[in-house]
């Protein structure tokens, strides 16, 4: 990246050669912030579309609003940062913002291309406060005597209007009572066709998710996906092994064929009424009870309605609806992803942000007993029989018997989550999902790699291993993710010794040595981290420490994989901070010296690494959730294998049977990212 001045200008020029990056402006202030205000800045390019970022830095926090892919003017353009559009992004303190020390301008990579971004200084502006309450308007039209902000309006009563701000009509997202109007600023407002308004303020709805939430809240119970009602949705992903495009399918049927797209919805028509999600007992399956064809299952008095989805080898989506009973089976395309709203991260869910042509022909009102609709994933993609597609992952999933006496559903979950994983696999690359998650972390990738190399796919996990390795810097650092912009630039400093690991697991359970150059080059790097009482440098790989970088044992317990000698140092460290804190439990990190069993875990299983005296870690850890708690994580499974290694059995089966009763939907073998205590 270069950055240079034009006058009043600045000119970024940046080429990320495919790959993920930034490129930063940055400009120190000292500036204390009014209660309301705008950043003001103008803007041109020559360059593809990439993510803008917009950072008020105070401290350590961080403040942004990112706007994602961003399609660039190429004549000059002025955009505007309200104080409401800008969010949290990270810091140890959540406080109102109401000083900067900086400011910056960042362009990320989106499409890791290459371009020039012309851009003057921010600059705020002071603002009037936000409107903060509804105003209710006994006609049709109001004048406010000055411009002021709005968000939307409300349609007293819901009719079909045309919208007129300063006497120009909107074309609004809206239904026959709400009307979405974000960024909006009027001093007339005139509705015709209603009686009376409701004029919203600006923080009303910020986002579709937003307005649609509106929507559904004031609509019947069933109208819309329950992630727009505030209830928690569990749904699971079909798709080829090893193919590059997932589809979703939601525990009521609903099915979500493309990435941020709309989705297919069924209702039923008994006698008249229209049945939705919210009127029927709805239960889930999965073909002989662990393969990843699953079926969804409406009852009504007289009335059942069967959904299936499978994926051929070649990426055919295939669904098919079976209806038994008096009733006919209407199909909606809507525009919802089966991904709810509560998912941002890379891939945000919820309402959906594309339209496909492949839904055009889904057949809207049917009483045939079954329906079958083929939705192509992919390019040449064909139909197969759905019991070849079963036979297909059974070759898959059998090369390896486990058979546990008493307990048949441990040996269906691993079946399926083997399944999930060769799903989620985009050719060579190990993903840990298909939205959100469609990266390739060396993290997830190292501990799949080892699960398959354990269930007959010891192919799959060298594959990775060596797709992977193209990515490893000329110094030896190995990227924490790859996607398809390339390496990601950011350093966490456990991704080294992962990657040793998986080459080293590769060749103790294969015999076959590769990657030896891309070993001793990541070991050579990771000595070079050594800048710490022998431990590595600081680094927020842990999810935990992403408010600011610690030394996180983490990260060594990977790092031995490639430094033997930090074993001797990562015991002192552990030591040092047990006695200087007193501590009965072994710390995560040192400047935290913080209690975290699910990391300490990995030390122990698989890494065997040496640590101090357990002391009450575990004992800590089983007491607490002995109690009632409103939620945990998956991450949690790592100490039944901890709990294995130091020979307590005991406690390893009750964690296997405390986890196997959170999986949600029980019948399909697996767990949200987060569990509740509660299923909604």
């Amino acid at each position: 990246m270069s950055l240079t001045r034009e006058g009043a200008i600045n000119k970024a020029a940046f080429d990320f050669h495919g790959h993920g990056g930034y490129a930063i402006a940055r400009r120190a202030v000292n500036l204390d912030l009014p209660p309301n205000y705008q950043f003001i800045f103008r803007v041109r390019a020559e360059a593809p579309a990439e993510n803008l970022e917009f950072k008020l830095v105070s401290g350590d926090n961080v403040w942004w609003l990112n706007r994602r892919d961003f399609v660039f003017p190429r004549e000059w353009t002025t955009l505007k940062t309200t104080k409401r559009k800008i969010e949290f992004a990270w810091g140890p303190s959540r406080e109102e913002l109401r000083h900067i020390d900086s400011m910056e301008v960042v362009v990320t990579a989106g499409s890791g291309g290459k371009g020039t971004v012309w851009f003057s200084d921010p600059e705020i502006e002071l603002l009037p406060p936000s409107p903060t309450e509804a105003v209710h308007v006994a006609t049709n039209t109001v004048d406010f005597g000055a411009k002021r902000e709005l968000g939307g309006l409300e349609i007293v009563p819901p009719a079909k209007v045309r919208v007129f701000l300063d006497d120009v009509e909107q074309q609004a997202e809206a239904t026959e009572r709400f009307v979405w109007l974000p960024d909006a600023e009027a001093r007339r407002i005139r509705v015709e066709g209603a009686r009376a308004i409701v004029v919203e303020p600006p923080a009303w709805a910020e986002s579709a998710n937003d307005f649609w939430a509106i929507v559904a809240k004031h609509a019947r119970r069933g109208d819309y996906p329950r992630y727009l009602i505030g209830e928690q949705p569990y749904w699971t992903v079909v798709g080829a092994d090893g193919a590059d495009a997932e589809a979703l399918v939601g525990e009521d049927g609903n099915v979500e064929p493309f990435k941020g797209g709309e989705s297919i919805e069924p209702f039923l028509i008994v006698r008249g009424k229209r049945l939705t999600w919210a009127d029927v007992p709805i239960t889930q399956s999965l073909a002989e009870g662990d393969l990843p064809i699953p079926s969804v299952t409406w009852r009504a008095p007289g009335v059942t309605m069967t959904m299936t989805a499978a994926v051929s080898a070649s990426s055919m989506l295939q669904l098919r609806y079976r209806v038994r009973g008096d009733a006919a089976l209407q199909l909606e395309v809507r525009p919802f992803q089966v991904n709810p709203s509560t998912q941002f991260l890379n891939a945000p869910g919820g309402v959906a942000r594309a339209k496909s042509a492949a839904l055009r022909d889904v057949p809207r009102q049917t009483r045939a007993r079954e329906v079958e609709i083929d939705i192509p994933l992919q390019k040449g993609a064909k139909r197969q029989p759905f019991a070849r597609i079963a036979r297909d992952w059974h070759e898959k999933l059998d090369r390896v018997r486990i058979d546990i006496g008493g307990a048949p559903e441990i040996a269906r979950t691993i079946r399926t989550s083997l399944a999930y994983t060769l799903i989620h696999r985009d050719g060579a690359e190990l993903k840990p999902g298909s939205r959100s998650y469609d990266r390739a972390w060396i993290r997830d990738g190292a501990l799949l790699g080892a699960m398959l190399l354990r269930l007959g796919h010891a192919a799959e996990a060298k594959a990775f291993a060596e797709w992977f390795a193209k990515y490893q810097y000329e110094d030896g650092k190995v990227p924490c993710c790859v996607d398809w912009r390339g390496a990601d630039p950011v350093p966490e400093n456990d991704s080294h010794g992962e990657f040793i690991f998986l080459v080293r697991e590769i060749e103790r359970l294969t015999g076959e040595r590769l990657l030896q150059s891309h070993v001793d080059a990541a070991a050579r790097y990771i000595e070079s981290l050594r800048t710490y009482e022998g431990l590595v440098t600081e680094s927020i790989s842990h999810e935990g420490y992403s408010a600011k970088p610690v030394h996180s044992y983490w990260d060594d317990f990977f790092a031995i994989q490639g430094v033997p000698a930090i074993q001797r140092d990562l015991l002192a460290s552990m030591n040092k901070v047990i006695e200087q804190h007193h501590l009965d439990y072994v710390p995560a990190s040192v400047e935290l010296a913080d209690f975290d069993p699910t990391s300490t875990a990995i030390g122990i299983s698989p890494l065997g690494i040496q640590l101090p005296p357990l002391r009450r870690t575990y004992d800590r850890y089983f007491a607490e959730i002995a109690k009632p708690r409103e939620d945990w994580t998956p991450y949690e499974m790592r100490i039944i294998g901890a709990m294995v290694r130091l020979g307590d059995r005991a406690h390893a089966l009750e964690l296997i049977d405390r986890f196997l009763l959170d999986c949600r939907p029980a019948a399909w073998n697996e767990w949200a990212e987060v569990v509740g205590r509660e299923v909604r």
